[in-house]
């Protein structure tokens, strides 16, 4: 078992928050892979923490709809759907344009 990169020491954030940004880098790229059992006491141990700040990034990850708890088997990494896919891709797009064209600098169609 691999350790997880986690430096505490070098980050003035609460260990929750560095704890949730290291599990949610890790889930992204695929080194915690879709369908995994994420079990507290060892993720606590590969990133020398508590389980109280793990169980804290874990709920947040939990909102974030990366993970999910599954009744008598814990948390695990959630798969994504062609239907989540398209959906991230519309919000995306959606924040493209309205950065491109904010409601107040909206492109005048008089000439």
């Amino acid at each position: 078992m691999a350790a997880i990169p986690f430096q505490p020491m070098m980050e003035s954030r609460p260990i929750r928050e560095i704890a949730y940004e290291v599990l949610k880098h890790a889930i992204i790229t695929g080194e915690i892979p879709a369908g995994e059992r994420i079990v507290e006491t060892e993720y606590a141990d590969r990133l020398h923490i508590s389980r109280t700040p793990l169980r804290e990034a874990l709920r947040k990850l939990e909102r974030d709809g990366l993970v999910e708890y599954v009744q008598r088997r814990g948390v695990i990494v959630r798969a994504f759907t062609i239907a989540d896919v398209e959906e991230i891709y519309a919000i995306r797009w959606q924040a493209a344009i309205s950065r491109r064209f904010p409601p107040w600098r909206a492109p005048s169609t008089a000439r």
